[in-house]
């Protein structure tokens, strides 16, 4: 049977209102795992359709929300007060979850330019660009956010 309530039982030292955002932050880590399965989701149907998925407003309005909405996300959990009543080990995990959703949803743009834009060399090599780009700042991320978890830790040796 799986374990409810994870954050809950998993910290017993956090007062009421870390405890309310620790179950508000678990209700975001399976948001994620909803946009993850409708990114995956939304690149089948992208590639499966004869047509051009990016024809109607509606895709692009899903693509760009899918894309964004996970990253100001990350953001908000990264830097906003109220979340910073949860350590930063806490919270590290579903910041990164969040940008890595967001790269997907980005690396989507090279699948589709493949299949729509097959000769067109220009547009395959910015979107690649712009896509290692953000991957190599995703990394970057996870190295300084893990510093900053040992080092509020206040661990010298762990």
């Amino acid at each position: 049977m799986m374990k409810q309530n994870m954050i809950f039982s998993d910290y017993p030292e956090l007062n009421e209102k870390a405890r309310a955002t620790a179950a508000s932050l678990q209700k975001w880590h399976q948001l994620l795992l909803v946009g993850l399965g409708a990114v995956i989701t939304y690149a089948i149907l992208g590639l499966s359709t004869p047509d051009n998925l990016f024809d109607t407003f509606s895709s692009v309005f899903l693509w760009l929300m899918l894309l964004l909405a996970p990253a100001v996300g990350g953001i908000v959990i990264l830097k906003f007060p109220a979340w910073q009543s949860l350590p930063l080990s806490q919270r590290k995990e579903t910041i990164l979850y969040s940008f890595g959703l967001s790269l997907l949803t980005l690396s989507t743009v090279i699948l589709f330019g493949i299949r729509l834009h097959p000769y067109d060399f220009g547009y395959l090599l910015v979107s690649s660009l712009v896509t290692v780009g953000y991957g190599l700042f995703i990394l970057w991320l996870y190295f300084r956010l893990s510093h900053r978890a040992e080092a509020e830790k206040g661990e010298l040796f762990p």
